[in-house]
């Protein structure tokens, strides 16, 4: 069941999910985005609508750029830091098999 979803998840997963890396990895990346609506390169800002784990233990980060409201989003390889994918795993597991109250969609969507 939910073998191919991207859950949604909230900022708080997040930061379970990355522990002392949340500055690095979230933080410093949500600042350094690219826009090609305002042609912003690595210093756009993304003000994040939805963040979605993947079925592979990474996120993605949805929303707009800070300064002309372009879509954006970004990739975060959480997946690549055993700690970190051990976490998201856990946190994918709780949504699916306990909670069953969660937002959902296929992968790639």
């Amino acid at each position: 069941m939910g073998i191919n979803l991207e859950i949604e998840i909230s900022i708080d997963d997040i930061r379970l999910i990355l522990g002392d890396r949340f500055e690095q990895e979230y933080v410093r990346r949500i600042y350094q985005a690219t826009c090609t609506g305002c042609g912003r390169h690595y210093n756009a800002e993304l003000n994040v609508s939805q963040i979605w784990l993947n079925h592979i233990g990474d996120v993605i980060l949805e929303g707009t750029c800070q300064f002309c409201a372009n879509p954006l989003s970004l990739y975060l390889e959480v997946s690549n830091f055993k700690p970190s994918f051990d976490q998201a795993m856990a946190i994918r597991d709780l949504y699916i098999n306990v909670l069953k109250n969660y937002n959902a969609r296929l992968a790639g969507s």
